[in-house]
């Protein structure tokens, strides 16, 4: 509520960001005739997400008839604007299959081309990542070109965009597109990712210090990372959040928190990690820290993760 009502107050000073943040808390709260009306009043104000908000909507019927002519019209009037982001947002849509579009990578591209054209870096790394990696969408032709992906990708990359770090480093550690394996430059690019927030880069450093790639396993720098990717995700990814409750229940790399562990594998488990079921299962088969042993709510945690084929949960499910 004092959300909405800060957004009500910076609406009235037509700051088109408010506007278009209080149309995502109406469209949360299922009042899309409501959110209709402020994303269309942040995009006549040029806020470059009203566009595809308004887009979805029309995609998707949310409020309004299902029009996908309409959903696009609202798109192209976000790039007759000259609004880089509009383009990004249009060639993810293409991309992913978002909002009710059928997946096309050709289309995305040449967003994506497009986007880059007015400066955008984010279009123009998915416009190399494209050339780089090609289409997995059965049947599409896209033209691989993997040197010119590769310099687009490199020249990012040397220009400090955090994306293309990332990207660099994890095509550097794989040995992947003609480049040869070379993991110290990948840890190397990556800490310059993270030194930016890349949340997918922390993340990557986090497994290479647990695991030892390009360098000596170090469990104190590995949760050192862990906790960070944890931090700069909005949200964090469930895999994450396992692996971050992993470590204070099994004290790698830092002092045991059974209630901590308890918290993140819960948080893994709502954000889609069946593996943070398995591990709540031996909190409380155990206990742990003041958390008493409950084999009521061991063996639910337990035939839930079994549901997914966790031989180990299947095997404690039978024991119990």
């Amino acid at each position: 509520e004092k959300t909405f009502d800060l957004y009500q107050a910076a609406v009235q000073k037509k700051h088109p960001w408010a506007i278009n943040n209080l149309a995502l808390l109406y469209q949360e709260a299922r009042d899309y005739p409501q959110a209709k009306r402020f994303y269309e009043e942040a995009a006549d104000l040029g806020h470059f997400r009203a566009f595809s908000n308004l887009a979805f909507l029309y995609l998707n019927g949310l409020g309004v008839e299902a029009d996908s002519a309409i959903a696009f019209s609202w798109l192209q009037k976000g790039m007759d604007r000259k609004i880089p982001e509009v383009f990004t947002q249009t060639g993810n849509m293409f991309l992913n299959g978002f909002g009710g579009l059928s997946p096309d990578h050709s289309k995305a591209l040449d967003f994506f081309l497009a986007g880059a054209a007015l400066g955008s870096k984010e279009s123009e790394w998915n416009a190399a990542k494209i050339y780089i990696e090609g289409s997995h969408l059965s049947g599409e032709d896209v033209s691989v070109d993997i040197p010119k992906g590769l310099k687009m990708m490199q020249g990012l990359a040397d220009e400090g965009f955090d994306m293309a770090l990332n990207t660099m480093a994890t095509y550097h550690s794989d040995g992947k597109h003609g480049l040869p394996v070379n993991k110290e430059k990948a840890i190397e690019i990556w800490e310059k990712a993270g030194s930016k927030s890349n949340c997918h880069a922390l993340a990557n450093l986090a497994d290479a210090y647990e695991k030892g790639w390009g360098t000596e396993p170090d469990p104190v720098v590995a949760t050192r990372y862990r906790i960070s990717a944890v931090a700069c995700g909005k949200p964090p990814g469930g895999f994450d959040l396992w692996k971050l409750g992993t470590r204070y229940y099994y004290a790698i790399g830092v002092e045991r928190d059974c209630n901590k562990a308890y918290e993140l594998f819960n948080q893994a488990l709502l954000s889609g990690e069946s593996r943070g079921a398995l591990d709540l299962g031996g909190i409380f088969y155990n206990g742990c820290g003041s958390i008493a042993p409950d084999m009521g709510q061991a063996f639910k945690f337990f035939l839930f993760t079994a549901k997914y084929g966790d031989a180990t949960a299947q095997s404690n499910v039978g024991a119990m």
